[in-house]
């Protein structure tokens, strides 16, 4: 009777564990599939409820971290800004959702040195007027960006 009885229960302990539970999802966030760019720094915005992660070739790695002011013909920014949603897994986490806009800054070789191209792409609506800014200001805000420390 009680090997009966506990094969039963082991049974059932064998069963229950054999069930097809769902695993988590992981939540969806963009993360910039070019391998010649690298993440330099991310920045919240709790107030518009966006966090932007910007991207950089190697040159902008390198000055990025040497904290280089000048900029050099060949460099390129990619400042990714997405809306902030709360982490289904982690009470009071915030990730990445969807795409609101995508900045690129290129410094490009010119016969007066180099000059600063800027380009905006987003999801139907004008970039300048989200966020608040005109093109210099972008710039200048993409450029003033340090690398962010990594352990």
């Amino acid at each position: 009777m009680k090997i009966t009885t506990l094969s039963f229960v082991i049974s059932c302990l064998i069963f229950s564990a054999c069930n097809n539970s769902p695993k988590p999802i992981l939540a969806p966030e963009y993360i910039l599939e070019n391998p010649d760019m690298h993440p330099i720094t991310s920045v919240f915005n709790k107030k518009n409820g966006t966090t932007s992660t910007l991207y950089g070739n190697d040159l902008v790695l390198k000055a990025a971290r040497n904290e280089n002011k000048s900029h050099n013909a060949g460099e390129v920014f990619t400042l990714i800004t997405s809306e902030l949603k709360p982490n289904p897994y982690w009470f009071g986490g915030n990730i990445n959702g969807a795409v609101k806009y995508t900045e690129t800054v290129k410094v490009l070789a010119d016969e007066n040195g180099t000059r600063v191209v800027y380009e905006a792409k987003n999801n139907g609506s004008d970039v300048m007027k989200k966020v608040g800014a005109d093109k210099q200001a972008r710039i200048n805000f993409i450029f003033d960006q340090k690398a962010a420390v990594f352990p």
